[in-house]
């Protein structure tokens, strides 16, 4: 066989072609080696910043929920506060009406109308003061909430 034979000329360019063939599918492989590696640093990226981002969200959440329970507490006790506040303002409602009914035999005419007249804005003033230290309880407790579940 000489060199210039058709057989073996074919049997060169059938070598080549595989060579060529099988080097394009080396460079495909290690191609596809290189984006699987990418895709898994990304997700693996993509992965531990969503923990983060759930891990920061639950402490937020945690700090809310505490702040709404602390605030809760803080309510219970001014409502008994108010409460508390309210029997001692019936108390002396009930003194004022006793000294009131010992008046008329102690005193004057007009010294049990000063009495009555005293007796009853006494009684309103308390209740109003009452009414407005619950209302500042309130908002104090509702601007603590408020500042204690504010993300830092």
């Amino acid at each position: 066989m000489s060199w210039l034979s058709p057989w073996r000329w074919l049997l060169g360019a059938a070598t080549a072609a595989a060579l060529m063939v099988g080097l394009l599918q080396l460079d495909k492989s290690r191609q596809a080696i290189g984006y699987d590696r990418a895709v898994v640093e990304y997700t693996t990226m993509a992965l531990k910043a969503g923990q983060a981002a759930r891990a920061r969200e639950q402490a937020l959440q945690a700090k809310v929920t505490k702040a709404q329970d602390d605030a809760k507490a803080r309510e219970t006790k001014l409502a008994a506060d108010a409460a508390g506040a309210r029997a001692a303002t019936r108390g002396l409602r009930d003194d004022l009406a006793a000294i009131r009914s010992t008046l008329p035999g102690l005193a004057d005419d007009a010294v049990r109308r000063y009495a009555d007249a005293s007796s009853i804005v006494f009684a309103e003033c308390a209740d109003r003061y009452s009414e407005l230290a619950t209302k500042a309880d309130a908002i104090a407790s509702e601007r603590r909430a408020l500042i204690e579940a504010w993300p830092r």
